[in-house]
């Protein structure tokens, strides 16, 4: 019996813990060998494990693991994009996707591997649990640059790989995807600044790729792939500096793309005006760490007003 072995241990491991109630019988499917062989039956494991696990468990890594799999076995070549393409085409109807969706798939499956060998975990998917959104996003945008940026490669996997080490989630992703297309002045000064953070990282230091906290048997995750996954991979050492200047940059972002320049400015005064309750700014200033940078974002925001303080002349 094909995995009969790795079936009937399982029953017989669930029979232990909860009893053989339901489990005294099992049925199973027989085939003559004579009627079917080998890659036939690989075809029809595929279909059942792909899209089974695209219906129930959409979010789950499993799903992108077994299309791994299954464009493997077609011996496709992940640096090529024709080859990316040929594969999805073949495996559509298996995994009952459009061919665009399995592309994409694909793709995310190709940066899940390059971030894992960029963590120096090479194939320890587990460590990236409830990513797929992430990977996804990922993968839509370097299908991009692969084809119309290919200078700007590695820059932007550099940027987007540090968002999933800061924990961001795919909605952020997503906000670096637009900035990179509609604001690439603002994406370009968030990689330098990425660049150079990450250059002072020192060797000691090295961020970490954590494997995520095991769960339960009780504690099944099905109920919560509703479409809206956690934040990024969990990584040790990775410095918090780093996901600020991503919030930062994505804000700087969504204000530019504001239209409104009243809202704006009443926004940073409710902004300037919440620092000073509870003493917040005062305490700001005086913490060791932050205390100099936040005087240095203070001396930018007077300095700005002095410039533009030309406009109050003007009234009456």
């Amino acid at each position: 019996m094909r995995n009969g072995n790795r079936r009937l241990a399982m029953i017989k491991r669930i029979q232990r813990q909860g009893g053989d109630s339901g489990l005294t019988w099992v049925d199973v499917v027989i085939l003559d060998p004579k009627e079917i062989d080998e890659p036939a039956l690989l075809e029809m494991e595929q279909r059942e494990q792909l899209t089974e696990n695209f219906k129930v468990r959409y979010n789950d890594i499993d799903y992108l693991l077994a299309l791994r799999e299954a464009a493997q076995i077609r011996e496709i070549d992940w640096f090529d994009r024709d080859s990316i393409d040929e594969v999805a085409g073949k495996l559509q109807t298996t995994v009952e996707q459009s061919k665009s969706e399995v592309v994409r798939n694909l793709y995310a499956v190709k940066y899940m591997d390059l971030f894992l060998e960029d963590s120096s975990h090479p194939g320890e998917y587990h460590r990236l649990l409830r990513t797929l959104e992430i990977f996804r996003d990922i993968g839509r945008m370097m299908i991009t640059v692969e084809s119309d940026y290919p200078d700007d490669f590695d820059r932007v996997l550099q940027v987007l790989f540090a968002g999933v080490r800061a924990g961001k989630k795919y909605e952020d992703i997503r906000q670096v995807r637009q900035m990179f297309r509609k604001g690439r002045s603002q994406f370009d000064r968030l990689a330098g600044d990425i660049s150079d953070a990450e250059t002072q990282i020192q060797p000691d230091d090295r961020p970490t790729l954590a494997s995520p906290t095991e769960t339960g048997p009780d504690e099944s995750d099905d109920e919560e792939d509703d479409g809206v996954e956690d934040g990024g991979a969990s990584v040790t050492n990775y410095p918090p500096t780093i996901g600020r200047m991503i919030d930062i940059a994505i804000d700087r972002y969504q204000t530019s793309r504001q239209s409104d320049v009243l809202k704006t400015i009443r926004e940073v005064v409710n902004r300037l005006e919440s620092l000073a309750e509870g003493d917040r700014l005062t305490s700001a200033i005086a913490d060791g760490g932050e205390g100099e940078a936040v005087r240095g974002a203070l001396k930018e925001i007077v300095e700005w007003t002095d410039k533009h303080r030309g406009f109050l002349d003007d009234e009456g």
